[in-house]
């Protein structure tokens, strides 16, 4: 009977032993399921994480500038004035989005005096564009491209102030590394039909010792330029208009650039007098190291013809130098001397200094 009790026991743990470990194999197996599962769920969730990285971070280019300027001002029968203020903020959002479209926005802030100041979207441009043709089509709101406006000064060329347009617009066009074409359409601020329109072309020239750059500008209506469509009261008419045309070349040679610009309205203006306002920029400078870094002087001599009606805002002549360094990649210093000449003989004279930031 004992010997029976016995291999009854014996018996009975071995089958609690077993259906133990059968249990614990069960679970150990589930739990092997388990983190494989959740193993597929990280990688699968890394991947898309990647994925989304690639789209976005690899494709999109961020990009700013902040300028900081102090100036100085003499004028003929005036105080003298003074003033620092933030002239120039900008950040910009280009993305690839895919082979053949581009997408550009460009905010800009410019401060005019005492912290008074506008923010804008200044650019909001598609730009359609097959990777293997030299063909392209401009969507959006910029800068229309009548004049190219390069200076080595700190302030902005005159012929900027006459011409320079923003609108939003479709330009259609070529380009290759030599030469380009385009032509665009534009409603403008002065009517409610896209009656508006210009032309450009483009052209360069390089070899081991020089580089030519050439621009030739048309538009329809002068009178859509940012100056008198930002003027403030308004005193341009619908119905007073003339065509602009615009000449702008660039020469450099070793350490020297020579610039030329020439803009012109085509007809004269009822609401300016019947005046025909032209604008010049003969400018040239000299590249060398200073301390070892990049530093830049130029002389500039600026001037209007026909644009003595006060709505204009133009100065008969304009006489400037200027000096710029690169202190360190992504930020200048320039300080620049200008003596302008009103159309009335009153002379004024500014120093300026500008820090400039860019990244």
């Amino acid at each position: 009977m004992k010997k029976m009790l016995l291999a009854v026991a014996v018996g009975s743990t071995f089958i609690a032993a077993h259906a133990s470990a059968t249990a614990m194999k069960d679970r150990l197996a589930a739990m092997e399921k388990r983190t494989a599962y959740l193993e597929q769920r990280v990688q699968s969730q890394d991947q898309a994480i990647n994925a989304t990285g690639d789209s976005w971070f690899d494709k999109i280019e961020l990009s700013g500038v902040i300028e900081i300027e102090a100036a100085q001002t003499s004028a003929d029968n005036a105080n003298d004035t003074s003033d620092i203020k933030a002239s120039t903020v900008e950040l910009g959002i280009a993305g690839q989005v895919n082979d053949w479209i581009n997408a550009e926005i460009v905010a800009k802030y410019e401060e005019e005096t005492n912290n008074n100041g506008t923010l804008n979207i200044d650019t909001a441009k598609v730009t359609i564009a097959n990777p293997d043709s030299q063909w392209f089509v401009n969507a959006g709101q910029f800068t229309l491209p009548f004049g190219t406006y390069k200076t080595h000064m700190v302030s902005d060329p005159i012929t900027l102030d006459l011409g320079e347009a923003g609108d939003s617009a479709i330009e259609f066009g070529f380009a290759n590394d030599n030469f380009g074409a385009s032509a665009y359409l534009f409603q403008g601020n002065h009517t409610t039909e896209i009656d508006n329109y210009g032309l450009a072309l483009n052209a360069s020239m390089e070899n081991n010792a020089m580089n030519l750059n050439g621009h030739l500008g048309y538009i329809n209506n002068l009178g859509e330029s940012n100056g008198i469509v930002d003027a403030d009261p308004a005193w341009f008419s619908a119905g007073n208009e003339s065509a602009g045309w615009v000449l702008s070349t660039s020469l450099n040679i070793s350490d020297f650039t020579l610039i030329g610009e020439y803009l012109a309205a085509a007809e004269s203006f009822a609401d300016a007098g019947d005046e025909k306002p032209a604008a010049y920029n003969l400018e040239g400078a000299y590249n060398f190291g200073a301390g070892g870094k990049p530093a830049t002087v130029a002389l500039a001599y600026q001037g209007t013809n026909d644009a003595e009606h006060a709505n204009w805002g133009l100065d008969e002549t304009r006489l400037l130098a200027s000096f710029s360094v690169e202190l360190m990649a992504g930020a200048t210093l320039g300080l620049e001397y200008a003596q302008a000449e009103s159309y009335a003989g009153t002379e004024t004279d500014t120093i300026t200094g500008k820090l400039a930031i860019e990244f």
